[in-house]
């Protein structure tokens, strides 16, 4: 998709090339668009070819496509009046409500993939359709049935009835199962 939106609209690719720019002269990162090929019409990609991406690419090619979308809106003159995120969508979400800058964006993107790289394969995340009281019970068990005192966690209250829960996958792999099971 990204590719086609190049051709097809100047702007894109102009705010994908920006953010890359800031990317490398302003956070000292190496070049995403030119060590990956990606949203450059023509040009073959060189991320791995069966689809798994490190998680770092994954988080910097969805930001910097939803910040391109949020500066090729603004060229065609459309407006909005809300912006939601959610995880990482949450960037380009404070990107394109005016809360903060594209550096700031492409910066947070930048932290945010170097933190999720030093968790990579150690931890995860699940949703559990439940409220707080519940996920903090299913936390319990967990550590109950597995015979560990470790770390899990609730990670966010997305809802008065769905909450996600991190740590370590062992763990994480359990809550679904508990939670609904009891």
């Amino acid at each position: 998709m990204g590719r086609q939106l190049s051709e097809a609209f100047p702007a894109f690719l102009d705010a994908v090339k920006a953010n890359d720019e800031i990317l490398v002269k302003k956070y000292g990162q190496p070049s995403f668009v030119g060590r990956s090929g990606v949203f450059i019409p023509g040009k073959q990609t060189t991320l791995a070819a069966n689809g798994v991406w490190p998680v770092a690419d994954v988080v910097i090619s969805l930001v910097f496509i939803q910040i391109a979308l949020t500066d090729l809106l603004k060229s065609l003159g459309i407006e909005y009046d809300y912006v939601i995120g959610h995880p990482i969508d949450e960037i380009a979400m404070g990107y394109a409500s005016g809360h903060y800058d594209c550096e700031t964006a492409v910066g947070i993107v930048v932290g945010r993939a170097a933190a999720m790289t030093q968790v990579e394969g150690n931890s995860g995340m699940v949703a559990l359709s439940v409220g707080v009281q519940k996920a903090k019970l299913t936390i319990k068990k967990v550590f109950a049935r597995a015979g560990v005192d470790t770390v899990l966690w609730i990670a966010g209250i997305n809802s008065p009835k769905a909450v996600t829960i991190a740590g370590q996958h062992e763990l994480i792999d359990r809550g679904p199962k508990i939670a609904e099971y009891g």
